[in-house]
């Protein structure tokens, strides 16, 4: 079967439907890693928390500047006072482990240094984000597979077709698996940083 340009065309789309994906996924793993806390005082490690203000579940980044004053040190400055109580309990009740200290116009937050034993499970921590993220790159790859399949076999694609988009896609997987690799080994790196 000779290489039409319909069948190109379309094998070409899947390919960056496919590598727009796994960009995402990247991206997510990148966002994920950036919440886990590393003993340095970093305005990511508050990105999760969602504070109920008046009525409304709104992300924390909305309603106060957040910031690292020092590298044990975050200050939340809320653009409303009257939500500091809200953004205190918010704070409390979250996974982050961090005391907030609320002086009526801003929290401190004190990131205390984090023990060798408290090391160990933040590391499992993001080796375990790392693996969602390669997971659902591979998930992408295996669904992509499988409509390049179909496509030969309902024949709008030849088998040479076939295997050239299967080897850029593995090319593609290789290069996002690399990606997330890359952003666990600074994070670990940064965790057992002491």
């Amino acid at each position: 079967m000779t290489r039409t340009g319909a069948a190109v065309e379309l094998i070409d789309e899947i390919l960056d439907d496919a590598k727009g994906r796994m960009a995402k996924s990247v991206e997510s793993s990148r966002n994920e890693l950036a919440t886990v806390r590393t003993g340095r005082a970093s305005p990511h490690l508050l990105d999760r928390i969602i504070v109920d203000y008046y009525g409304a579940q709104t992300p924390l980044k909305q309603l106060a500047n957040i910031a690292a004053s020092d590298a044990r040190l975050l200050t939340v400055t809320p653009f409303d006072k009257g939500s500091i109580g809200a953004i205190e309990k918010a704070i409390q009740e979250s996974d982050v482990g961090l005391a907030p200290s609320n002086d009526g116009n801003l929290i401190r937050l004190q990131v205390p240094e984090m023990t060798e034993e408290r090391r160990r499970e933040m590391v499992k921590v993001v080796h375990g984000v790392a693996e969602e993220g390669r997971v659902a790159v591979r998930n992408i790859r295996r669904d992509v597979m499988s409509d390049l399949r179909d496509l030969k076999k309902e024949g709008e694609a030849g088998e040479d077709d076939e295997r050239r988009a299967e080897t850029a896609l593995q090319k593609q997987t290789d290069e996002a698996v690399a990606e997330i690799d890359a952003l666990l080994k600074g994070k670990e790196e940064e965790i057992l940083e002491v």
